[in-house]
């Protein structure tokens, strides 16, 4: 059985020196928000001014994608992630 959730970072976004994706042990579901604040504990500073930041700002810079559906920050609260799952941190798209 799996029992961790996959977190695939943006290009150029670096955590402790980790890889862009994190495995993240799971015991039960928990919610997006619950996971982001558990990963803003572990990883302090660098989770907390790259991601958090940026997830929760008033542009929302960052897309979450969770096994291929957007999810949006009102929605952080309540929608689950269950071990096994797959999220995807997306920057914006730019260009012209």
């Amino acid at each position: 059985m799996v029992d961790k959730v996959i977190l695939n970072l943006p290009p150029g976004i670096e955590i402790a020196n980790l890889s862009r994706k994190l495995e993240i042990v799971l015991e039960n579901e928990i919610t997006i928000e619950e996971l982001f604040l558990k990963l803003a504990i572990k990883y302090n500073i660098c989770f907390q001014k790259l991601i958090m930041d940026s997830i929760w700002s008033s542009e929302g810079n960052l897309l979450i994608i969770l096994n291929n559906k957007s999810v949006y920050p009102k929605d952080f609260s309540h929608e689950l992630v269950w071990p096994g799952d797959v999220i995807h941190i997306i920057p914006p798209i730019s260009g012209g």
